[in-house]
């Protein structure tokens, strides 16, 4: 009897082992598209004629990658909207404005505990724009240029804490760098 409960708890550890090791899917994407599981965009995405965010997160603990792939957004919209969910991971993405000056990078109200790195977001009004309370976020290695306002803006209610905010580039932006409202963690860059 030992030796089967062994055996069948070897085998529970490995196929658990298996799903959280599990690669992302390969996705193309369409604008306002809800992302409930782990994904890599496969495709450029033009969202510049739609009404909203172009993807928004829809769960806790996933991964999108870019791929490097390129996200067009108009008006106050977002490249990303992560909106109520924690432990999400947006990496290797590069956003910008079919106008101007116009549009956010990622956009964050009341989410934890994630992270960003490795993205370009280029031309917007924010790179990064944050409302409600967000704690223990990590913004690590992204290239912010040309924003039109602060290139990470705390909306006037925000209340950030902890987060980490480093190796990141700043240039070309017409605000300040970094607005943050509530308790820094670390900030080198």
């Amino acid at each position: 009897m030992f030796r089967n409960f062994a055996k069948q708890v070897r085998i529970n550890l490995i196929l658990t082992s298996l799903l959280i090791i599990a690669p992302a899917t390969l996705m193309a994407v369409s604008p306002g598209d809800v992302i409930a599981t782990s994904i890599t965009l496969i495709a450029d995405l033009d969202a510049s004629g739609y009404n909203g965010s172009a993807l928004r997160v829809g769960a806790d603990n996933i991964i999108i990658d870019g791929g490097g792939k390129t996200i067009t957004v108009n008006g106050n919209n977002a490249g990303f909207e992560l909106n109520g969910h924690s432990f999400v991971t947006i990496k290797n993405a590069v956003v910008v404005s079919n106008t101007s000056g116009q549009g956010r990078g990622i956009y964050l109200n009341n989410s934890s505990d994630s992270q960003f790195e490795n993205n370009t977001l280029s031309g917007l009004l924010n790179a990064i724009y944050v409302s409600g309370t967000n704690s223990r976020n990590t913004l690590h290695n992204n290239i912010m240029t040309g924003s039109t306002g602060n290139a990470f803006e705390s909306h006037g209610t925000a209340n950030n804490l902890d987060w980490v905010i480093t190796d990141n580039t700043v240039t070309g932006g017409n605000g300040l760098a970094i607005y943050y409202r509530g308790r820094i963690g670390t900030i080198n860059g």
